[in-house]
């Protein structure tokens, strides 16, 4: 499949859209903008799609955000900060990916921070330490990333953290040991951090 039909925007009722795998599809209707009601969007692993709909911030009832394997992203600033509603925030192997500055605007009920194979990120957004429901984050194989946002540790709801195989991580943010509902801490192939220093509260980790 290379291309849908600009029919799919009559939908107005949907509320999962799913696409992933269509490996050969190279844009979405003008006309998607009409999902109103969309709760889930998955476009993974298309790898021909050069482009989100251009209106992705009208879907204002969606809570799940996944996109994988989308290689033309560069940037994704203006087009999720509006998706008051989502919880749930899933980017694997966009490898042209160099910000997500502004992207989280006004978002703040999200509860997962996946970032995989993002291999041209340098930074992490700075409104990420508003997002104080925040139970997984989640960031692998992001190669450039240098450092951490020092607020990390007001996320008290965090349960996982995964910040592994970031080659060119050097430091951890202070206080991480007052993330007392952490119960798994995973910072493996880390291979410049120096130093580890915290006093875990923690009895469950």
């Amino acid at each position: 499949m290379i291309l849908l039909s600009n029919k799919l925007g009559n939908l107005i009722s949907l509320t999962t859209f799913d696409i992933s795998w269509c490996l050969s599809l190279t844009s979405l209707p003008n006309k998607l903008s009409n999902f109103t009601t969309l709760t889930a969007f998955d476009i993974s692993r298309c790898k021909s799609l050069t482009s989100l709909p251009n209106k992705l911030d009208n879907y204002i009832s969606l809570n799940s955000f996944d996109t994988n394997n989308y290689k033309s992203l560069i940037i994704l600033s203006n087009k999720i900060k509006n998706l008051t509603n989502l919880t749930s925030f899933n980017i694997s192997n966009c490898k042209s990916l160099t910000s997500l500055q502004r992207a989280l605007d006004n978002i703040n009920s999200l509860t997962i921070f996946r970032i995989n194979g993002c291999s041209r990120l340098i930074s992490l957004p700075c409104e990420l330490d508003k997002l104080t429901s925040l139970t997984i984050f989640d960031i692998r194989r992001c190669s450039k990333l240098t450092s951490l946002l020092n607020e990390l540790h007001k996320f008290t709801t965090l349960t996982i953290f995964n910040m592994n195989c970031c080659s060119r991580l050097i430091l951890l943010p202070n206080k991480l040991s007052d993330l007392t509902s952490l119960n798994t801490f995973d910072i493996s192939c880390c291979l410049r951090l120096k130093s580890l220093q915290m006093n875990w509260r923690t009895s469950h980790l």
